[in-house]
């Protein structure tokens, strides 16, 4: 019965989490208007912005993270056991990406316009980066994949690194998690609602890991302490 409990515990405060959001969705047109129109009152403050928006960024925001990942190895035990967390990790991330697509956008089909699609933009980054350099808009707002990508990876990261990097870690996820927030592209409620996600296949992945731990430890203590 504890075992079950730790395992439901995640899911439950996920499911309280969504169930606040009707209340939260309130408050995705104020968000908007509010980060889209500071981009107005600064221009390097507009610039960075663009910049973690950029249509390509992606690649970019997965070598930092990954990046950062990887030099916290010179600060770890066991590197190899490190690095199988690692790549046990992305093999979850690859499978919630996966999972989302199939769920929200084939077998759902779950098309929900961006705010700045509904509400057009109060700040027009275009001008400033051009129509096609900067991402502004989406047909198919939830879930968003900035936040899976972010909440998991930071997620991942507070349990498998170092406490030293933890400051970074969160500045990265939570960059990242608003970026879409400030051009529109997103609602909050998605990013709140995808983080819900992230975390359920967060729980996934260390359930997995603990479990395939404790079968290994099962097997040397039946060959070698009979």
């Amino acid at each position: 019965m504890q075992i079950l409990f730790k395992i439901l515990n995640p899911y439950v405060k996920a499911f309280f989490l969504l169930a606040f959001l009707a209340k939260i969705t309130s408050l995705d047109a104020l968000t908007y208007k509010y980060l889209n129109s500071s981009l107005a009152y600064n221009i390097n403050w507009a610039k960075f912005w663009g910049l973690v928006n950029h249509r390509y960024e992606s690649w970019i925001n997965v070598i930092v993270m990954l990046g950062l990942n990887l030099i916290a190895l010179k600060d770890v035990e066991n590197r190899s056991v490190y690095f199988k967390r690692i790549i046990g990790a992305v093999l979850i991330l690859e499978l919630a990406i996966l999972t989302n697509y199939l769920v929200f956008q084939k077998a759902l089909a779950i098309n929900r316009l961006s705010p700045s699609m509904v509400f057009g933009e109060y700040f027009p980054m275009q001008h400033m980066f051009g129509a096609y350099s900067v991402k502004v808009a989406s047909k198919n707002s939830f879930p968003s994949g900035h936040a899976l990508v972010a909440v998991y990876w930071g997620l991942v990261s507070h349990y498998i690194m170092p406490k030293k990097y933890f400051p970074l870690i969160k500045l990265v996820a939570l960059i990242l998690c608003t970026s879409r927030l400030f051009t529109g592209a997103h609602w909050l409620s998605d990013v709140l609602a995808t983080a819900a996600i992230s975390i359920i296949w967060f729980q996934i992945y260390v359930n997995l890991r603990q479990a395939i731990s404790g079968y290994k430890l099962s097997r040397f203590k039946n060959k070698y302490f009979k």
